[in-house]
This record gives structure tokens, sequence and C-alpha cells, in this order.
């Protein structure tokens, strides 16, 4: 037959042979725009420590029916917190469990958000290359805090699991914070 079969309920086949979700998904999950809204006020941070921000470097998630899901860090849950902590006064080091850079669910992407955009723009090498999770030691005092951001991989894969259990058990000897 000619043009694949569409469905706005069905997830959306990509030439490699992965998928994203369906039409009506994004449509009904996802947005533009956030509502980030810049921190008012003069009290920040004004140590420097920087927030230790982990990400996947995997984007394929195999599912139950051996077909692979495009995932990553989700964008805003990713962007929109590094936005507070950046009016916070707070700078960021980023790092993956292999080195390679990091993974975002391009199709949750806020394309309108200049906010999101401008702060993507600005760690941008450090997502291409960032630092390996296993060569990272000395989290208290070297960091402020461990900002794991959200995505479908992150949460179900565990891909940076002995890392995370790793660095959480650190981070309870030397009182860390970590975030999620």
């Amino acid at each position: 037959m000619g043009a694949a079969w569409f469905h706005p309920m069905t997830a959306q086949k990509r030439e490699d042979g992965t998928y994203d979700p369906s039409p009506l998904t994004l449509l009904l999950g996802t947005s533009k725009t956030t509502n980030y809204a810049p921190l008012q006020g003069n009290n920040k941070y004004t140590g420097t420590k920087p927030i230790l921000v982990l990400c996947t470097d995997d984007g394929h998630m195999t599912m139950a029916n051996d077909k692979v899901f495009n995932t990553g860090n989700h964008p805003v849950e990713m962007l929109v917190p590094m936005l507070y902590f950046r009016d916070a006064g707070f700078e960021f080091e980023i790092a993956t469990p292999s080195g390679k850079p990091v993974v975002l669910e391009t199709w949750a992407y806020p394309t309108k958000d200049k906010n999101i955009q401008k702060l993507h723009e600005t760690i941008e090498a450090q997502l291409q290359k960032p630092k390996k999770t296993s060569e990272i030691a000395g989290l208290k005092n070297k960091y402020a805090a461990v900002f794991i951001p959200g995505g479908m991989y992150i949460l179900c894969c565990g891909c940076i699991e002995f890392d995370i259990s790793y660095m959480y058990f650190q981070s309870n000897q030397n009182t860390l914070r970590i975030v999620s």
C-alpha cells in the first residue's frame, strides 16, 4: 500500500524503527512553553560549589513487546528546575554514566519557551561533553547538591543505578542534598 498508517492514539514509528508517543499523547501531555517565572529577591547562594546534575546518556528503552521507545531526560523536568537553581545563584556540572552526551526526550521539548532555550544554549557544551559518573568523588567537598532530573528512562531502567546508589550513600554520610 502507499503511505504509512496513521492513527492519533498510536505511537509514531521513526525511520530508525524506534517509537515516539502518539500525536494525542503529545497534544495532551506536552506544551510549547512552560510556566517558569524568574525568582524574585536578593537571597542567593554565594558559595562556589555547583550542583551536580546526573543525566542519562541512553535514549532507547525496550518495551515488553520488544519495541524501542525514544526516551531520555524530560526537558521540562530537567531544565525548569535548573532555571530556578540558576536564579537562586547556582551553577552546574553535568554527568552521565558513560560520559557520552545527555539524551533528552526531544518530543517533549518546549520549542517556544525562550527561557528554556537560553538555558539549553548556555549548558549545551556540558550536555555534549558531560563528566562520567564513576569518575566523580568527594561529593560533599565538591558539590552543593545532586540533582537527578526526571524522564522515563531515569525512572524505570536503572541506567545509573549503581552510581546513584553509591552517591546516595556518600551523600547520607556527608549530609549532601539530593533533589529529584
